[in-house]
């Protein structure tokens, strides 16, 4: 892994898949966050906001590939070993593969919630922020959403979905009341993977994102992503791309 080179999106330099999609979230009538700041303030807000819709996003990106972090695999081991003792599960001697729903669902849950603790930890800090920029902006009743924007890897949506879910379930981290998944090649550290991309929205079931803000966003992520530029492939290769606008984020309880 290492850094990209930049790219010019929307007349904005973007280093990074941080900057990636506060481009994209700008281009659609987003504001930065940081405006509203005192000047000289060091306080931590959320990134972008929406007057007009009175939403609030933080971005969070990800940039490494936990499930094949051999630290991290080690301490997977050690909490298999020890949920499979007091939850019962398959004994193991070696190194195998055994799928989540062959095991049972408090050891399975652990585990995902291990690997993915980077997901949850960055739901939680966008909590914080979200909650710190309604205060400041002085909009109480604003909405909030973790925008979530990570390479293509091994922690895929539906794990990182599970993870947000988990990490909200019930009445915890009031402020968040959507969630945004987006991963690309564009800016990656992994470089080049696919032309593909995929934006996936998701809400709180009593209190959803308008449908024209997520066309917005939505219909701009696959603009940046049909002209995607790669240096030495065929600059007309068709570019496929997923987004799904209307799923719930509060999923039952289990395995993703």
């Amino acid at each position: 892994m290492g850094a990209c080179n930049p790219l010019n999106i929307n007349g904005r330099e973007c280093a990074n898949q941080h900057d990636l999609l506060t481009a994209v979230l700008l281009a659609v009538g987003g504001v930065d966050a940081g405006t509203l700041k005192p000047r000289g303030s060091n306080s931590k807000i959320a990134d972008v906001i929406f007057p007009a819709e009175d939403w609030i996003f933080e971005i969070k990106s990800l940039d490494a590939d936990r499930p094949n972090d051999p630290a991290v695999q080690n301490r997977v081991g050690k909490q298999f070993d020890a949920d499979t003792k007091k939850f019962g599960g398959p004994i193991i001697f070696g190194t195998v593969n055994v799928p989540l729903e062959k095991m049972p669902e408090p050891v399975a849950n652990n585990l995902l919630r291990r690997m993915g603790n980077s997901v949850q930890q960055a739901a939680k800090a966008a909590n914080r922020q979200i909650r710190a920029t309604k205060e400041l902006w002085g909009r109480p009743e604003a909405r909030g959403c973790v925008a979530i924007v990570s390479p293509h890897f091994d922690l895929t949506p539906d794990t990182q979905r599970w993870l947000v879910t988990d990490a909200i379930r019930g009445s915890k981290l009031s402020s968040v009341h959507a969630f945004v998944l987006c991963q690309s090649s564009m800016l990656s550290t992994f470089g080049f993977q696919t032309f593909d991309s995929c934006m996936q929205f998701y809400d709180r079931t009593w209190d959803r994102m308008p449908r024209s803000l997520k066309e917005r966003i939505g219909f701009e992520w696959a603009r940046v992503h049909q002209n995607f530029p790669v240096e030495g492939l065929l600059p007309d290769r068709p570019t496929k791309w997923r987004i799904d606008l209307d799923d719930a984020l509060s999923a039952p309880d289990g395995e993703p």
